[in-house]
């Protein structure tokens, strides 16, 4: 028995070596199968009724999963390089059907032939995986990378280099060339417009006062003279104007309708030989409102201004003592001239109706009329009966000079007074100089005034003389 088993063991062993001579160049292969195609390999190899033909497909089969390459290390970096991270458009196209493919394989493998027959052949493999070719397209080539990439000629442009000196060094010349090209021609002048521009006048200064504009122009060369026409209407229309005519270059409008508003416009003119006056275009309109001038309860107001002078009189009962922000002033105004040591103090201040009386008669018996009229109001037209008159230290004409005086002609405005009987212009306020009587205005006032150079009369066009 142990030599029939022994005959039928090495039976076997020769039929199995038989077999397996046929087999000896796919069994390698196996191996290479992922684990999930090994179940039917095994399965095929178990079958003993397997026939040659069999044998031999499968053997072709294996072959070419033996054949397929593994990737190079060229195509792996030009797999990288094709990564969607770069290069969104190329990767779309080009690696979805690769992982389509994959996963189509991993999902269902019945049997080797089915595995083999799902996994992409070399061929098959090269047409789903980007060859050299399709990956220099898919990737930028040279010429396409240097429309990408900046090249050195735009690299210059946002980088200095040598090239960009020269290029920018060439054109230089262009670029002073242009200042070199011929300038357009001039457009033909016209002079008409021009001689008829420098022949109208400028208007430089209006003052306006209570009853009176005052108008002052650049002289136009060659004038023979200047027409003014004025009027309350804005229209100026020829019809509603006044005319006036004069060879100087101002000229002052009167006898105007108190608290209104004039308009008024200036042209040059030349005479002709025959006398005929050839005009200009009229100037640029211009317009003054006249200084407002109120009488309320027989108490006269110029712009705001109580005023009392030989013109200007007030009520017999008007005014009860000094004007209290008049007082404050002075106390602020001696203070400050106590620290620069000069002591101001008050000799007189509010007078009434009748104290004003007195005081002029005791002139008149003294020195006479005309006299008294020089330096002592008459009874209802002094302005210590307004409340905001002061007479400082004394009367006297010895305080001419003086450093106070002085202090007080240079300082006193700075708080709200002006000198009000200045020197040389008696014939307009109509009493001599007086260095010590004040009159308060307040600050804004007091400097407008001041600032001119003029007398409160001057300053708004009013007199001062008895009737």
């Amino acid at each position: 028995m142990k030599n029939i088993a022994a005959i039928i063991l090495s039976s076997l062993i020769l039929l199995t070596a038989a077999s397996c001579g046929t087999k000896s160049n796919t069994l390698p292969v196996l191996n290479l199968v992922p684990a999930e195609s090994e179940a039917p390999a095994e399965a095929n190899e178990s079958s003993s009724d397997m026939t040659d033909t069999e044998s031999s497909l499968i053997s072709d089969t294996s072959t070419e999963s033996e054949a397929l390459p593994e990737p190079s290390a060229k195509e792996s970096s030009i797999a990288k390089q094709s990564e969607p991270e770069r290069y969104d458009v190329q990767a779309s196209d080009t690696e979805r059907p690769v992982e389509a493919s994959k996963t189509e394989s991993s999902a269902s493998e019945p049997s080797r032939a089915e595995s083999s027959a799902s996994e992409p052949s070399k061929a098959e493999s090269s047409a789903s995986e980007p060859s050299e070719a399709e990956s220099s397209a898919s990737e930028p080539s040279k010429a396409e990378s240097s429309a990408s990439e900046p090249s050195k000629a735009e690299s210059s442009a946002s980088e200095p280099s040598n090239e960009k000196s020269s290029v920018s060094e060439a054109s230089k010349p262009e670029a002073s060339a242009a200042p070199e090209k011929p300038a357009p021609s001039p457009q033909p002048q016209t002079a008409k417009p021009e001689e008829a521009d420098a022949d109208i006048p400028v208007i430089k200064r209006t003052r306006s006062k209570v009853d009176r504009i005052e108008i002052e122009w650049e002289p136009v060369e060659g004038a023979d003279g200047y027409i003014i026409h004025y009027s309350t209407a804005k229209s100026l229309a020829p019809k509603k104007c006044k005319k006036l005519e004069t060879t100087g270059s101002k000229i002052t409008l009167t006898g105007l309708a108190i608290n209104k508003k004039y308009y008024f416009h200036v042209c040059s003119y030349k005479k002709e030989s025959s006398g005929q006056k050839t005009c200009s275009d009229w100037s640029r309109k211009h317009s003054e409102y006249l200084k407002t001038i109120h009488v309320i309860d027989g108490v006269t107001y110029v712009d705001g201004i109580l005023i009392a002078n030989k013109t200007y009189s007030l009520p017999a009962d008007f005014g009860d003592g000094l004007d209290p922000e008049t007082y404050d002033a002075f106390n602020r105004m001696a203070r400050d001239a106590a620290n620069d040591g000069i002591y101001l103090y008050i000799i007189s201040d509010f007078r009434s109706y009748q104290t004003q009386n007195y005081t002029y008669n005791s002139f008149v018996y003294d020195r006479g009329v005309e006299q008294a009229d020089r330096c002592s109001a008459r009874p209802g037209h002094s302005e210590h009966q307004t409340g905001l008159a002061i007479d400082v230290n004394t009367t006297s004409d010895y305080f001419d000079g003086t450093p106070e005086a002085i202090w007080l002609a240079r300082n006193c405005v700075r708080y709200g007074f002006i000198i009000r009987y200045p020197k040389g212009k008696e014939a307009v306020t109509g009493y001599k100089y007086e260095p010590w009587h004040i009159r308060y205005l307040g600050t804004q006032k007091a400097a407008e005034i001041a600032n001119s150079g003029l007398t409160i009369e001057e300053y708004y066009g009013i007199t001062s003389v008895y009737q």
